[in-house]
């Protein structure tokens, strides 16, 4: 199982901006980032610098974005006069922030990009897709419903996906101690560094590969495969 990663897709289709977008340096210490995004994408990249600077694409003129920094917490506000069609009160943004930022992002359409973050982060998107590239936080929850789930180059200790109908691919570049991924309908495929694994693996009607990895339910490092529809892949490396 083997998805074009996300971040090739929003290079090759996120349009060129129809409304200039001046980006907006976030001087302020910031923390954590807290963004609710309704339809538009989430593009987030570490930076070796201190500050966020925050670029967009609007879809129209009356889109207004206002950062807010609060007790070392960063939001961002999407607002439209009241004449602007719903459609049109979108912004795609893409974000560079200081690499141990936290990040708990929400989106109800966009899709969500993270790469190279070292702070904990929880992802959800009722219909988008989500991929994580070179993350190595101790925690990543991710949570969506019909769209992909891509894990890269992952050095996190635990990770916990929820993915609804949609597949799950994480891939590990260090041993986790936990990792959790669930989804009705499916495909689930973990890619771990060899080793020995607690392991559970369930389908209700697809097939469990288990390869390249010991198995010992007493093993303090667990992997866990809940799938309704889908196949189940556990590979060590």
């Amino acid at each position: 199982m083997r998805f074009l990663p996300l971040l090739a897709l929003l290079l090759a289709c996120t349009p060129d901006p129809t409304v200039p977008f001046e980006p907006i340096t976030v001087t302020e210490p910031v923390t954590r980032l807290d963004l609710d995004n309704g339809d538009g994408d989430v593009f987030i990249t570490a930076t070796a610098g201190d500050q966020v600077v925050i670029d967009a694409t609007l879809a129209s003129e009356d889109v207004t974005i206002t950062p807010q920094v609060a007790g070392g917490i960063l939001s961002i506000q999407t607002t439209c006069g009241a004449a602007v069609d719903t459609e049109l009160c979108v912004a795609d943004f893409r974000l560079s922030v200081p690499e141990s930022v936290e990040a708990a992002v929400t989106t109800a359409a966009g899709d969500i990009v993270l790469v190279g973050m070292g702070g904990d982060a929880d992802l959800a998107t009722a219909s988008g897709s989500v991929e994580v590239d070179g993350f190595s936080a101790d925690t990543l929850l991710i949570s969506g419903d019909s769209g992909i789930v891509l894990g890269l180059r992952l050095a996190a200790e635990e990770v916990v996906v929820s993915n609804g109908r949609g597949p799950i691919e994480l891939n590990f570049d260090q041993r986790p101690l936990a990792v959790s991924g669930e989804t009705t309908g499916g495909d689930i495929q973990f890619v771990v560094p060899g080793g020995t694994y607690a392991v559970t693996a369930t389908t209700d009607s697809g097939e469990v590969t288990v390869e390249g990895i010991d198995e010992d339910p007493a093993s303090t490092e667990t992997l866990t495969a809940t799938s309704g529809e889908g196949d189940i892949w556990i590979v060590g490396i």
